[in-house]
């Protein structure tokens, strides 16, 4: 596509094949797979065959070896959560000590709500309160559980700085502060009074803290790393060297539309004053 191209559309993006559908007999399969896990009754022909195991892995633990499956199924057992019903998640983030993709369970706040109430002992909460309205750094919440027949307050804070995944993955974060971080409190305040039946459990703001965790965010910082490097060198090329470039960036798969096109535009904006200085010079 050509550089005016660029700027006049969207570049259109490769869409991957669609995996079949599961088929009527995966589904009475997965549902009794369901019980079995979740509900904890009793089904014959349990344990799980291998052409079950692979059933699970292809459908709702995408990636998972067989020990982390076995792990994440465990949670959902303790929880109640149901993965069949997309109530708990399972998520692979890269682990920068471990140096590959490490899988973990992963909830939202309105699961970590439904274990709550089932242990029967939770008493509501209260909304988020902020440190700013504006522009939050703080978030703190109170959950409240019955002990011993008294409603009892659990108090935790977050910190902006310490969830804040950045500005290159963080648009929901930017987009609503407040909701974001009120989450993260939350969470923690509900961990802090239902410890053991929400321990390991965590939602995903919680997890996206500043380093980038998935492997998708992990190319996408690269990506951007790349990007700004490559930025930097424009005063410095000659107009061949612009010209090199911007067809390289134009063609390669790596770099967004965004940044294509805030190229184009820095390319001819140099080209601009490479001119000037060489009418300049005649004169």
């Amino acid at each position: 596509m050509t550089k005016k191209a660029l700027k006049g559309k969207v570049r259109a993006k490769r869409v991957k094949a669609i995996s079949p559908a599961i088929t009527e007999e995966n589904k009475q399969e997965t549902e009794i797979i369901r019980t079995a896990i979740i509900e904890q009754k009793p089904v014959e022909n349990m344990p799980l065959t291998r052409e079950q195991i692979e059933l699970i892995k292809s459908q709702y633990v995408k990636g998972a070896t067989d020990d982390e499956l076995k792990l994440f199924l465990a949670v959902c057992s303790r929880t109640g959560l149901d993965p069949f019903r997309k109530q708990i998640y399972f998520i692979k983030r890269w682990d920068t000590k471990q140096g590959r993709e490490v899988g973990s369970a992963q909830t939202s706040i309105d699961g970590l709500r439904s274990i709550a109430e089932r242990t029967g002992k939770y008493a509501g909460n209260d909304d988020p309160a902020f440190d700013d309205e504006k522009l939050p750094r703080k978030a703190m919440v109170t959950v409240y559980k019955m002990v011993e027949g008294q409603r009892v307050p659990f108090t935790a804070s977050a910190r902006w700085n310490q969830y804040f995944p950045g500005d290159k993955v963080g648009f929901m974060w930017k987009k609503m502060p407040h909701l974001m971080i009120g989450k993260c409190a939350e969470a923690l305040a509900l961990r802090k009074a239902f410890p053991a039946a929400m321990a390991g459990v965590y939602i995903q703001e919680e997890m996206a803290q500043s380093t980038p965790q998935t492997k998708e965010e992990v190319k996408m910082l690269e990506s951007s790393k790349a990007f700004e490097k490559l930025k930097s060198q424009i005063e410095k090329m000659t107009e061949k060297q612009l010209d090199t470039y911007e067809k390289m960036l134009i063609d390669s798969d790596k770099y967004t539309d965004e940044q294509k096109q805030e190229f184009c535009e820095l390319v001819e904006t140099r080209k601009t004053e490479i001119n000037e200085i060489k009418e300049k010079e005649k004169c």
